[in-house]
């Protein structure tokens, strides 16, 4: 028998929905990266982490806010087709935000310690072509803030009317960037609900 999942009018059927169960593991899980140098262990970015770099480009910079926007316009427009004028803007604006992207990543290597943009192009000098590869790939992953789809919030609602605990290990310092989106998105649902409400009863 098909599985049914239960959707609201307008919601999109193909909308992929994620566990809360694996979102809610995400501030224990740790990856290692084989390389020809040995082991490179890395984690999710923090929620805090992810504030911290986001400051210090926005303190840095003072284009950073103006390029992520514009970034992400070119994005959503892109599933029409860009025109070549929009495309060269968009590969400039990548290369302007690489750094700050860079930076980002940081924050989810473990072991060695990289502490800096300087030492991380060390490391990766010192590694082949190939692991060089997978571990900007790795790292662009696990400093994302996005948790591509709708997280399942039924364990949420009851964590809430109920007061029981989420998770005994998580807490606000290494709660993952995910894991607040997820909360957060939780809250905004919320909001929207109760604003949709009030909006009726005027």
């Amino acid at each position: 028998m098909s599985e049914l999942i239960e959707i609201n009018a307008g919601d999109d059927p193909e909308l992929k929905r994620i566990p809360l169960a694996d979102l809610l593991r995400q501030h224990r899980r740790r990856w290692i990266l084989k390389t020809a140098l040995g082991n490179i262990v890395l984690k999710r970015i923090t929620a805090l982490e992810a504030e911290e770099a986001t400051v210090n480009a926005l303190n840095s910079d003072p284009d950073f806010a103006g390029m992520v926007e514009r970034a992400h316009e070119i994005g959503l427009m892109a599933e029409k087709g860009l025109d070549i004028e929009q495309m060269k803007e968009y590969a400039e604006i990548g290369k302007r935000l690489e750094p700050y992207a860079m930076g980002m990543g940081l924050y989810c290597i473990v072991d060695p310690r990289v502490r800096t943009v300087e030492e991380f192009d060390a490391l990766l000098s010192a590694l082949p072509e190939r692991d060089r590869g997978e571990l900007r790939a790795l790292m662009g992953q696990l400093s994302s803030t996005n948790i591509n789809g709708e997280v399942a919030s039924s364990a949420l609602l009851i964590s809430k009317e109920f007061g029981v605990p989420l998770s005994n290990d998580l807490t606000i310092e290494n709660m993952t960037a995910q894991q607040s989106a997820a909360l957060s998105g939780e809250i905004d649902k919320q909001n929207a609900q109760l604003r949709s409400v009030f909006n009726r009863g005027k």
